[in-house]
């Protein structure tokens, strides 16, 4: 993938506060971002725009759901890279994780250096 034209990126977390604050901070990192905060709104963008990557909480508006928001983009979307973000890490998660083929799993809080490069690294391996 190019550096020369900005990497679509959905971020999809229920605390308005994240998705203000990580937007601000992934745009000034070069990509272009849309937050949804829910399932919904998620699959309203992911029907209408193309995305290169997705971050998505783990649990939305239900433990898990974050899954959810990956297999709606992979239906539409399946070269789009897949990233979890949760303040509740765990075992089951992380199995799941691996299961729907996620690009990575973050733990909040995450330095912001941190979730770029993370998500940089994957892009380049593409």
């Amino acid at each position: 993938m190019g550096e020369s034209a900005a990497t679509n990126l959905l971020l999809v977390d229920d605390e308005p506060n994240i998705r203000i604050t990580l937007q601000l901070l992934l745009e000034q990192h070069g990509f272009s971002v849309r937050t949804a905060a829910d399932l919904k709104e998620a699959k309203a963008l992911i029907s209408t725009h193309d995305f290169d990557v997705l971050i998505s909480d783990l649990n939305i508006s239900s433990e898990a759901d974050g899954f959810d928001v990956i297999r709606v983009m992979r239906a539409h979307r399946p070269q789009c890279l897949n990233f979890i973000l949760t303040g509740f890490p765990g075992f089951d998660s992380a199995v799941e994780g691996i299961r729907e083929q996620i690009a990575d799993y973050f733990v909040k809080p995450i330095a912001i250096e941190d979730l770029v490069r993370g998500i940089k690294t994957k892009l380049k391996s593409m």
